[in-house]
């Protein structure tokens, strides 16, 4: 009788001291609030194809393509403190992926609609030089032709034809022999096409030649 009065006695202390032996143990170990900046989300309504941060601008820019309305077609530059849109600038035919270059402010575009790459100036907000990713000859119809005349004279032709339609060349040459050591040869190409593509820079490079040649 005696130990079971003993540890009653002993529970009932333990029941009383608790609730003040966890306010000591609370007291002797304050909680401290984390170190660093809180993380947060913020939603905007916008509907975009690819996002992209420049550390140099401190602003996120985001390509919008046409189903986002009025502002469609454009490169929008998003402060992220507020959330707020600062701006939007006209870029192209439905931009989709986005890639920073190493100065931190040139955004290369990726338009879908027009199947060419676009450059865009973060720090000014200026859409720059628009130029084809299909550089030489891919994606292009090649052909050449020779036919020999006779022993001293021959033609050759040779072209080359763009699928996209927006570049081509053109190029002919005829060649006769004149004697036992001379040669004249008289040749033309012709060189078509838009700006923004491998053959149509070259627009203004078309030539004519004439040439005699003397072999001993």
């Amino acid at each position: 009788m005696k130990k079971i009065a003993f540890l009653l006695l002993v529970s009932l202390l333990n029941c009383i001291a608790a609730p003040f032996l966890r306010a000591s143990r609370s007291a002797a170990a304050p909680l401290t609030p984390p170190d660093g900046p809180t993380d947060f989300i913020r939603r905007i309504d916008l509907t975009t194809n690819d996002l992209v941060y420049s550390n140099t601008t401190g602003k996120i820019y985001a390509s919008l393509p046409s189903l986002a309305g009025s502002n469609g077609n454009s490169i929008a530059a998003i402060d992220p403190t507020t959330g707020l849109i600062t701006s939007t600038t006209f870029i192209g035919s439905e931009p989709n992926k986005l890639a920073l270059s190493d100065d931190d402010h040139s955004l290369y575009v990726a338009l879908q609609g027009a199947a060419a790459i676009r450059r865009f100036d973060a720090l000014t907000n200026t859409p720059g030089l628009q130029f084809s990713p299909e550089l030489g000859f891919a994606r292009a119809v090649l052909g050449r032709a020779q036919y020999t005349i006779d022993a001293n004279r021959s033609v050759a032709a040779d072209f080359a034809i763009r699928q996209n339609g927006q570049g081509s060349l053109l190029r002919a040459t005829y060649s006769q022999s004149i004697g036992q050591h001379w040669r004249a040869t008289a040749g033309l190409a012709w060189l078509r096409g838009a700006p923004g593509d491998f053959l149509g820079q070259y627009h203004r490079n078309s030539y004519g030649i004439l040439a005699l040649r003397y072999s001993f």
